[in-house]
């Protein structure tokens, strides 16, 4: 069985694991490099990483077939800032392409239900093999936007601040002249995993704003995005009041953040999720419409 495990490896992978950072215990930063050489993906695409099913877990998780590929979309992130030069990665220094990954076990769900890549991605080490797929999506920055030099304000949750770092990067290595705001909620502080990059960033441009919010944090009252646009706490933090005319929004992360509306086949009627309103809700109160409002789903 392990000699068929290495075949079906060396038939499958096709990428190595160059770099590992352990954020906390269930969070990481990993890049991979292509044995073609590949490196161009455009800001907010996503690729495809897989391992067999064999792999090991490094938590317990549904038995999968062994000589099954296990294949899942993540969003590529940005290392953006060289630390040691403290200056903006150019392209020809990326080599890699750079995933923020949580470990999501998603418990008190059914077994079926519950990741089967994740766990087998955490047990990846430096020079370990897995497979990366094709690059997609369209959750993309927008031209007309970047036109009109307008504010863009990027809101994530955990790891779906991924798409945005790319984005940031992209934006910032243009010389991008409007201003961005990179707004991140995460349950602890000791998850947010770019909060020393954006720190030097910030200082360095000035058109650039990092919010960041902690829910589960004893010494911190909870509020959520959502919060941030219904007491005005953003628009106090970047010292203007939100239009469309000024402002595009980037959202990226839980479902229950960016609140997708479901249109009903009868009646045609939009439909909001139950709960807690979601942004695109509070952002079309206030005026913004689908042309402002841009989402990646994550699950």
């Amino acid at each position: 069985m392990i000699s068929d495990l290495h075949s079906l490896r060396d038939q499958h992978y096709n990428a190595t694991v160059t770099f590992v950072r352990e954020i906390t215990s269930d969070l990481r930063i990993l890049r991979i490099q292509s044995n073609k050489g590949e490196r161009h993906f455009e800001p907010g695409q996503f690729a495809i990483l897989g391992l067999l099913g064999g792999e090991e877990c490094v938590v317990e998780c549904k038995p999968q077939d062994s000589g099954k590929l296990l294949l899942r979309a993540y969003s590529m992130s940005h290392p953006i800032l060289d630390h040691s030069t403290r200056k903006l990665y150019t392209e020809n220094e990326i080599d890699f392409f750079e995933f923020y990954v949580s470990l999501m076990t998603r418990k008190n769900v059914p077994a079926e239900e519950a990741p089967v890549l994740t766990p087998r991605l955490f047990s990846l080490r430096e020079g370990s093999r897995l497979h990366l797929g094709k690059i997609s999506g369209h959750y993309r920055l927008k031209s007309e936007e970047l036109a009109k030099k307008k504010h863009l304000i990027f809101c994530a949750t955990g790891t779906g601040e991924a798409p945005h770092n790319a984005m940031v990067w992209k934006l910032l290595s243009d010389k991008y002249e409007g201003r961005l705001t990179a707004v991140v909620s995460v349950r602890k502080w000791a998850d947010l995993g770019y909060c020393q990059t954006y720190d030097g960033l910030t200082r360095r441009f000035p058109n650039l704003s990092y919010v960041p919010i902690a829910t589960r944090e004893p010494d911190t009252p909870k509020r959520y995005i959502q919060d941030l646009i219904e007491n005005g706490e953003l628009e106090e933090r970047i010292g203007e009041p939100l239009s469309r005319e000024r402002h595009a929004f980037y959202l990226c992360g839980n479902p229950a953040m960016i609140g997708i509306p479901k249109t009903d086949s009868s009646s045609g009627q939009r439909i909001f999720p139950p709960g807690k309103v979601g942004m695109i809700e509070l952002l079309e109160k206030k005026g913004f419409t689908s042309e402002e409002i841009h989402y990646e789903k994550y699950w």
